[in-house]
């Protein structure tokens, strides 16, 4: 099935094949459309560790190859390949986790990624993004395939469009979404959109919160967490992702190696998801703009 996110993904990456004539899409019975030649697409259904053997050869061979299967296999099933033969040799493949964190909400938690993060930026040499916004993700991706070497994107649950002018992602870099300095919150991904939706109520409310973009997550934009822990009373984190290895914990190792600073985290809380509508699931763990509010709020007032 395809997505809204697979959907915007496979507008830019038509655009893409035509710049790089080397580049060759990989996929596991997912549908991206967009790549107007059949011979730019392999198919290799289910078989996950074959397709990573076989993205390791092509770029050997001068190939780009774009490995698009579900996140909960790539960062699962196929780690060691990718660790081994991508990632310790620093070889030029871009790995497309699509249906990450909770978006396969309705397959149950054996095929939600809630744990990505974690794996894929553990790897030496391998960069791990997760866009906010179909427009961030279209300004993402002629970045990454810029840039040689290794690379993890997960395709989730795409949160609110982002206003125009706040859409500047530069690789390696957070942006600044909000204003304030009651509260900061590093966001990624869907929870963009619900940490600006909380900064707007709260900001109703008089208090006044910073929301920040960390659309890459690996590497961190240590300057911009540094320069934020500094200006505000609180820091909180807010991942569609395990509070463990994400986002938080990139946070986290920033905050202690040189301005310890309370630190409060949003995510899921070493549980698995429940099977249901995407919708439910995030009002169940907080993840909204409800919940996320809620959650600001109690640690302010």
């Amino acid at each position: 099935m395809e997505t809204i996110a697979t959907k915007s993904f496979g507008e830019v990456l038509g655009v893409l094949a035509d710049r790089y004539r080397n580049l060759v899409v990989l996929t596991g019975d997912i549908v991206i459309s967009g790549i107007g030649s059949s011979d730019r697409v392999i198919n290799l259904g289910f078989g996950h560790a074959d397709m990573i053997g076989c993205a390791a050869g092509l770029a050997i061979a001068g190939k780009i190859p774009v490995v698009c299967a579900p996140a909960s296999a790539i960062a699962g099933q196929d780690w060691e390949q990718i660790r081994n033969s991508i990632a310790l040799p620093n070889l030029n493949v871009k790995l497309i986790g699509v249906s990450g964190g909770l978006e396969a909400a309705q397959d149950g938690p054996a095929r939600q990624a809630l744990e990505d993060f974690a794996l894929m930026r553990a790897m030496p040499n391998m960069k791990v993004f997760c866009p906010a916004s179909r427009e961030e993700l279209r300004a993402m991706l002629p970045q990454i395939f810029e840039d040689f070497g290794p690379s993890y994107l997960r395709l989730g649950a795409l949160g609110v469009d982002l206003e125009q002018e706040h859409v500047r992602f530069e690789l390696g870099k957070g942006s600044l979404l909000r204003g304030g300095n009651d509260v900061a919150v590093f966001a990624t991904g869907a929870l963009v959109g619900s940490a600006v939706h909380a900064s707007d109520r709260l900001a109703e409310e008089g208090i006044n919160v910073r929301v920040i973009n960390l659309s890459t997550i690996q590497p961190i934009d240590q300057e911009l967490i540094l320069d934020t822990a500094e200006q505000v009373k609180i820091v909180v984190t807010a991942e569609e992702h395990q509070i463990q290895g994400g986002l938080g914990s990139a946070v986290a190792e920033v905050l202690v190696g040189a301005k310890p600073k309370v630190l409060h985290h949003i995510g899921m809380r070493q549980t698995f998801g429940d099977s249901g509508r995407i919708g439910a699931l995030f009002r169940k763990y907080r993840f909204d703009a409800e919940g996320v509010y809620q959650q600001i709020r109690a640690l302010v007032i």
